[in-house]
């Protein structure tokens, strides 16, 4: 919240945070750099100022070295993301970020494991801020709201259910494996997948290479979906719901909507926010089926709190006047988006090649039950959306 309102001062002085324009010579990256180098060097120092104070919070050893190399990342995937022919063809800087920390971790695993496998906030932490940050106008969200409510939970709830009678039916696994499963891939990911996990008392090991699995085959889905939707010709509404809908974390669904624009990056954080309003509910009626017994405090449990941040954000932009309002959500736009290409450097150094070769054959299964469920998620996700923002007027 604190980044919110040093956004809302900027903007009331009239300060706009710039990003890097699209480039292909060398004079084009020149001026990308001249003109960008005084922002660029606030934000570094504010965000190198908020991840101090964060640690000093938490009790956390400071890292700020570490950080410093982590935001090095940052920044040259910015420069790479924006080169014309690599952007035209879907490969952002969101991509670059993923493939950076991807290769640091697996090609310098040495370092990493001296400098960066401690200490460091989670990639879920980071992700949590950028997503806050990007501020709605809930005047504008109030037309697509309803709508939304079918993709992210009458499609989602389905696509639970079904992956989960597949896994059980068809594939003939246990009930826990098969459950963890569905949730993960329907709803958002490793937040869920550990939310059952912790519902059910499943094995945890087990979890952690299902959202190893699922980091690494979400990957190719960040470029792929925006230059599908193109390409089909979908409105910004329908591609972002898609999105929001079918990509598992809520990380990724930032990091493939952003390839799109702002519009449809609002509207697959929409979809991907209300999905993740479902941890609770799922959880809630996982347990009394499994425990036969009502927990209601789970709701509260599992919900995850930084949705109320995200919406307190939401009407304090809705609230201000027009014309602030505007440049709030551009320069949020761009703040949010600092630090969630800083998360998507996290999520490439989380995927560990050396352990996904054991994790894929202990847990096949599983495996073959994410690829038939995303597959399906995919389909049905566009089905819906499609029908939802583009035939339902």
């Amino acid at each position: 919240m604190v980044w919110f309102f040093v956004v809302v001062g900027l903007s009331a002085g009239e300060v706009d945070i710039t990003n890097f324009h699209p480039w292909t010579n060398g004079p084009q990256l020149w001026s990308n750099i001249k003109g960008s180098t005084t922002i660029l060097l606030i934000l570094v120092l504010a965000t190198l100022a908020t991840l101090y104070l964060v640690h000093k919070a938490l009790g956390k050893p400071e890292t700020l070295g570490q950080y410093f190399f982590l935001l090095l990342f940052l920044l040259l995937s910015k420069l790479l993301g924006t080169f014309d022919p690599f952007k035209q063809h879907g490969f952002g800087e969101s991509v670059f970020c993923i493939l950076l920390g991807f290769a640091f971790r697996n090609l310098l695993p040495g370092a990493y494991a001296a400098h960066y496998a401690k200490g460091l906030l989670s990639m879920e932490f980071i992700i949590k801020i950028g997503i806050v940050l990007l501020a709605l106008n809930f005047e504008a969200v109030a037309v697509i709201g309803a709508k939304s409510l079918l993709v992210a939970w009458l499609e989602t709830s389905a696509v639970l259910a079904g992956v989960y009678w597949i896994g059980r039916g068809v594939l003939r696994m246990d009930s826990p494996s098969a459950i963890v499963t569905s949730g993960g891939l329907s709803i958002c990911g490793s937040s869920a997948a550990m939310a059952i996990t912790d519902t059910i008392k499943s094995d945890k090991a087990q979890t952690r290479s299902l959202i190893a699995m699922m980091s690494l085959l979400t990957i190719p889905l960040i470029p792929v979906l925006p230059s599908v939707s193109l390409s089909m010709g979908l409105n910004s509404d329908t591609a972002g719901a898609w999105i929001g809908g079918c990509v598992d974390s809520t990380g990724a669904v930032s990091a493939s909507a952003v390839l799109g624009g702002a519009e449809m990056l609002r509207t697959a954080i929409l979809i991907k926010m209300l999905q993740n309003m479902l941890i609770g509910p799922v959880t809630l009626v996982i347990s009394m089926w499994y425990y036969h017994s009502f927990k209601p405090l789970l709701l509260w449990e599992k919900f995850p709190k930084f949705v109320l941040g995200f919406i307190l954000v939401g009407i304090i932009t809705t609230v201000l006047p027009v014309g602030l309002r505007s440049r709030v959500l551009s320069n949020s736009f761009v703040a949010s988006e600092w630090f969630s290409a800083l998360s998507f450097v996290l999520i490439g150094m989380d995927i560990n090649v050396r352990t996904l070769k054991e994790d894929f054959g202990n847990q096949l299964s599983m495996f073959v039950l994410y690829v038939i469920g995303q597959l399906i998620d995919i389909a049905t996700t566009l089905g819906i959306s499609y029908i939802a923002f583009t035939i339902i007027k």
